[in-house]
C-alpha cells in the first residue's frame, strides 16, 4: 500500500483536475512536473515522504494521523493521498467497500479531531478506497500539515498509507516532445528504432 500511495501522489488525475470532480477514470495519467525538475536537488523540485498504520476495529470513534509534515515557503501545490486495501465484500452486497473513512488535511496542526482546512468531499465524487486530496499554493509562507483519517465506519482489520507531494516549482510546467524513427516504412517482423529527446 505504501508504493500505490507514493504512485498515486505522484500521478495527475484524468484531464489534470486536482479537484477529481466527476473523474471516473481513476489515478495514472503521466505528469510531466516530476520529469521536469529533480526532486531533491533543484529548488524547483518537489518532496515527497509515506507513513502507514494497522486500523483494527473498533476504531469508529478513533481518528488516525501522520505525523506533522513540513511545507516550505515558496510551495507551489500540495497533494495528499490515501488508500487501503479492502477484503472481499460479502455475497450480494450493495457496495464492494466494506470500511468507509475521510481524509482530513490539517493545515497549521490546530484543528481538533476530525477537521482542517482541506478534505475529501464525497459531494460529486466515487467512492473509493483510495482519497486524494490536492491544491495550488500562491505566495505560500510555509506551514506544517497534519493528515487525518476519519473512521465513519470500520468493520475490519486494514491497512492504511498515507503519501504526500509538495511541489517547489511551477505544477504546470510546458514540456515539448521530439519523437522520431530511423525507418520511414517498416515490413512485419522487422526491428526498428524510435528516438526521443
Amino acid at each position: 500500500t505504501e508504493v500505490k500511495s507514493l504512485l498515486l501522489a505522484t500521478a495527475l488525475p484524468y484531464l489534470g483536475d486536482i479537484s477529481m470532480i466527476g473523474n471516473t477514470y481513476g489515478h495514472g495519467k503521466l505528469e510531466e512536473y516530476p520529469f521536469t525538475y529533480s526532486p531533491f536537488y533543484d529548488t524547483r523540485g518537489w518532496i515527497t515522504g509515506y507513513s502507514s498504520e494497522e486500523f483494527k476495529p473498533p476504531s469508529n470513534n478513533t481518528v488516525h494521523s501522520t505525523g506533522v509534515i513540513n511545507v516550505p515557503a515558496g510551495a507551489k501545490r500540495a497533494t495528499f493521498v490515501v488508500n487501503w486495501m479492502e477484503p472481499a465484500a460479502r455475497v450480494g452486497a450493495t457496495k464492494a467497500l466494506i470500511n468507509r473513512f475521510q481524509l482530513w488535511a490539517d493545515e497549521g496542526d490546530n484543528d481538533p479531531g476530525c477537521a482542517g482546512e482541506h478534505k475529501w468531499d464525497f459531494n460529486n465524487r466515487y467512492e473509493d478506497n483510495v482519497q486524494y486530496i490536492s491544491f495550488d499554493l500562491e505566495n505560500y509562507a510555509g506551514n506544517v500539515f497534519r493528515l487525518k483519517l476519519c473512521p465513519l465506519y470500520s468493520e475490519t482489520p486494514i491497512r492504511v498509507s498515507f503519501a504526500w507531494r509538495i511541489d517547489r516549482g511551477n505544477p504546470r510546467p510546458q514540456m515539448s516532445y521530439n519523437i522520431r524513427s530511423d525507418k520511414q516504412q517498416v515490413n512485419v517482423g522487422e526491428s526498428f528504432n524510435v528516438l526521443a529527446s
